[in-house]
């Protein structure tokens, strides 16, 4: 879990990217611009975090693939 900073500080990276178009260029109201770039940011880190586990599973599909050629 070495990465764990690098994915939070991007995640609120990416979180204040969405807050920023939604509230700048989507003329959202702050309320709602906000709850999207805290929304985008936590399903990024979600999805970060979760990619190590889907691609094990990825590879053991393949791996069951293989022995049944």
């Amino acid at each position: 879990m070495t990465r764990l900073p690098a994915l939070i500080i991007t995640a609120v990276f990416v979180g204040f990217l969405a807050f920023a178009f939604s509230y700048w260029i989507m003329q959202m109201e702050y309320s709602l611009a906000l709850i999207t770039g805290v929304a985008a940011g936590a399903a990024g880190l979600a999805v970060e975090l979760l990619k190590p586990l889907l691609q094990k599973k990825k590879d053991a599909a393949d791996r069951g693939q293989d022995r049944k050629s």
